[in-house]
């Protein structure tokens, strides 16, 4: 075998192992909700795991996550839509909706205008992904027992795939 060969073999490998432990395939989905505040909808995109049920709502998008045992939905996403005089005024006003009161959430503004804040305390996990887009903010969130800590990269990573689509 040739170097070349071995290489793309071994590269071939590599990809397979890590398709094992990401867990279930993905695939982009699209979805439509009715945004909260306003007569408004919104028409976003998500990679959502074979393994994650949907339960679609007019208003919210749920899902079932394997490993978090739970009544109500850990994993949404939403919209909402709270009267603002600009964009910015309107993000930030979500945003501060959810975590004014959490002065240890952490913080993270991504390169595309989005922004993932978390608060972990010893009860809880509260996170969310906001994505703005005219009008109003998808929002991803994770609400779930401490004892799911642990599924918030991969719930993350699905947040993390949501393109409003309108």
């Amino acid at each position: 075998m040739t170097k070349s060969g071995l290489a793309g073999l071994v590269l071939v490998a590599m990809v397979c192992v890590a398709a094992c432990k990401s867990g279930s395939k993905s695939s982009p989905q699209t979805f439509t909700l009715t945004s909260t505040g306003a007569d408004l909808s919104v028409k976003f995109t998500a990679n959502i795991p074979s393994d994650w049920t949907i339960e679609k709502e007019p208003d919210a998008i749920n899902f079932k996550v394997p490993g978090i045992d739970r009544i109500l939905p850990c994993v949404s996403i939403v919209s909402i839509s709270p009267h603002a005089r600009s964009e910015a005024e309107r993000f930030a006003k979500v945003i501060g909706y959810q975590f004014d009161s959490t002065p240890n959430a952490k913080r993270e503004d991504l390169p595309d205008g989005r922004v993932w804040m978390s608060n972990v305390t010893d009860r809880n996990v509260h996170a969310r992904m906001f994505i703005p887009y005219e009008g109003g903010v998808v929002m991803g969130i994770a609400m779930c027992l401490k004892d799911a800590e642990q599924k918030l990269p991969e719930i993350r990573k699905v947040l993390d795939t949501i393109k409003v689509v309108n």
